[in-house]
């Protein structure tokens, strides 16, 4: 379930970035065709340099990876990583108790082999 929330997610990224990338063109063209394209790389220019100066990029950036965590939250990724390490954690516990469980079955046939041994030798005396 988890991993179709985020399949469908993808596609409406992918869906938007490809009408922004259409409509972002068609503006481009229409910047250079009417002469203000310099003016706009300009004042982009400056903006960016405002902002990474005021800290808002990196802070933009820093929703961004929050979102992004929240998203895999929501679909599941970080529970399926939990639910994967706590099945390796239970086969490390299964391993550790057969190998207790044949100690004590080699122990139990040590002793019943000595308590025979014991028996026979009295019995005989």
């Amino acid at each position: 379930m988890g991993k179709g929330i985020k399949q469908t997610g993808e596609k409406l990224v992918k869906a938007a970035t490809k009408n922004l990338g259409d409509l972002v063109y068609k503006a481009k063209d229409m910047a250079r065709s009417s002469g203000i394209n310099a003016k706009i790389q300009t004042s982009s220019k400056q903006v960016k340099e405002i902002l990474d100066e005021s800290g808002i990029s990196e802070k933009i950036s820093n929703i961004s990876a929050t979102a992004s965590d929240q998203l895999d939250t929501i679909s599941g990724a970080k529970i399926l990583q939990l639910v994967e390490q706590r099945l390796e954690l239970q086969a490390r516990y299964n391993d550790i108790l057969a190998t207790k469980l044949e100690e004590a079955l080699n122990k139990i046939r040590e002793l019943e082999i000595q308590v025979e041994k014991l028996t026979e030798t009295r019995s005989g005396t």
